[in-house]
């Protein structure tokens, strides 16, 4: 909760909050391409991606859920030269090939 409030400056699900300020206040997830979410264990939005994760999964769109043991909001850009961060970077270059060529 505290990660959503320092982002919109107010509590989510009000009507002060844009449908735009996050994807996953999107309400029809259907006929979206493959959808890659890396997160971290220590994230703050970590059970939000899950649960974002699990939307995807029913909405029959391709997902690929990473977690990364040990990391933090942004570890990728923070600490980018340590091994989770080099991996995750990694693994997001071979999602987005794999998508372009597909």
């Amino acid at each position: 909760m505290f990660g959503w409030k320092a982002y919109l400056g107010c509590d989510p699900g009000g009507e002060a909050v844009s449908p735009y300020a996050a994807a996953l206040g999107a309400t029809d997830l259907t006929g979206l391409t493959l959808t890659y979410i890396g997160v971290g264990e220590m994230d703050l939005f970590l059970d939000e991606s899950i649960y974002y994760a699990q939307r995807f999964l029913r909405a029959g769109v391709p997902t690929e859920l990473h977690g990364d043991p040990g990391a933090f909001r942004c570890f990728d850009i923070y600490a980018s030269t340590t091994t989770v961060s080099q991996r995750f970077i990694t693994e997001c270059n071979h999602i987005v090939k794999r998508v372009l060529h597909h």
